[in-house]
């Protein structure tokens, strides 16, 4: 999949980018004199995992004024109801 069907509102990706801020949260919290190597090693597979997940930013979001859906701020459409947003019918 390539970077921009990645660009959606994705529950599971929500979940993954979760899972992965939570991993680091664990891994930062101990103490790299404890096991020095086998840390550097868990940390190189960590970021090896998040590289290849390629999870990227979460996309911003907005509320539609219509349907009250979660629809992606840059839609001037939204995917649910198909209404145009406020902002594009101003314009």
């Amino acid at each position: 999949m390539n970077q921009t069907d990645w660009n959606t509102i994705d529950p599971e990706r929500g979940r993954l980018r979760s899972l992965v801020k939570r991993v680091r949260a664990e891994f930062d919290a101990i103490d790299p004199k404890s096991s020095p190597e086998p840390l550097r090693r868990l940390s190189a597979s960590i970021e090896a995992l998040v590289v290849s997940l390629d999870l990227g930013e979460e996309p911003e979001t907005r509320t539609c004024p219509f349907c009250q859906r979660l629809v992606m701020r840059a839609a001037t459409r939204c995917r649910y109801c198909m209404k145009k947003s406020a902002a594009e019918q101003e314009g």
